[in-house]
């Protein structure tokens, strides 16, 4: 009994320090969007107020201030998807969720929802599937954890530097590597790389909230999959994303699947 308290404090403990992070987080980030968000907001006002036909400059000035609004509003709105996201993985019982799908088709969907969204492609994607092979996933989850991982490679590295994706199968079943050219991650920060709200000390100013690879892991585990990374600091880093063909999701905590190969060299 006296062990089982302790180990229930020493979970308590853990829980307040996530949530103290949580708030210090949601405090900090949730505040730069709805403060942009609202100063839009104020010059539209005062724009449609004195200006009831507007001239070009004043339209123009409306355009940019709309756009920061969209900005604002589409950081928010990754936010608090990223939470809801990992609180559905924590809680979900998974039966329901999966299918048996082509995870070359899933890959292919995820790498044009970025290349659509930019004026020059940088998500380049080589699909070594055999034709009609398929594996069982919940390609919600699937989607997630590729993306999360493709956007980081995207946001820290340079804009003339492309990210590439390599999906292919494995004896026991498929994966997926991700490797870009970007700033790296420091070896001192690699054993915490998973941890929520964990970012490395060398993002400087490139926002973030630290969720994204939480929710890698966790989509991962699901899958009783696991997680390689290499990254070196300003060398640029690679993941790859090992699933098994069957899935059988973990039952309870499952230990994460995270083994770093070579790292800071």
């Amino acid at each position: 009994m006296e062990h089982q308290a302790r180990i229930l404090s020493e979970r308590r403990r853990e829980l307040l320090e996530i949530q103290r992070e949580f708030i210090s987080m949601v405090s900090h980030e949730f505040r730069t969007p709805l403060t942009t968000i609202q100063g839009a907001h104020f010059l539209l006002e005062k724009l449609h107020t004195e200006s009831p036909n507007p001239s070009r400059s004043v339209a123009e000035n409306a355009e940019k201030w709309l756009k920061l609004q969209a900005s604002g509003l589409k950081t928010l709105s990754k936010l608090v998807d990223q939470v809801l996201m990992l609180n559905r993985i924590d809680h979900m019982t998974g039966e329901a969720s999966l299918e048996q799908l082509s995870p070359a088709v899933v890959l292919v969907e995820t790498v044009a929802q970025f290349n659509n969204s930019m004026d020059s492609p940088r998500v380049v994607l080589q699909n070594d599937m055999p034709i009609g092979f398929t594996a069982s996933m919940d390609s919600r989850l699937v989607k997630a954890a590729t993306e999360n991982v493709i956007s980081n490679g995207l946001k820290y590295s340079g804009l003339d530097k492309p990210v590439q994706v390599r999906v292919y199968t494995e004896p026991d079943g498929w994966a997926v590597e991700v490797v870009d050219q970007g700033m790296g991650i420091p070896q001192e920060d690699q054993a915490m790389l998973f941890q929520p709200f964990f970012r490395a000390g060398n993002v400087g100013t490139v926002p973030g909230t630290g969720l994204g690879l939480a929710i890698v892991q966790r989509a991962v585990d699901f899958h009783a999959g696991r997680i390689e990374f290499e990254s070196s600091k300003n060398a640029g880093t690679s993941f790859r994303l090992h699933f098994p063909g069957t899935v059988r999701p973990p039952v309870g905590d499952a230990a994460p699947g995270l083994e770093p190969l070579v790292s800071g060299q």
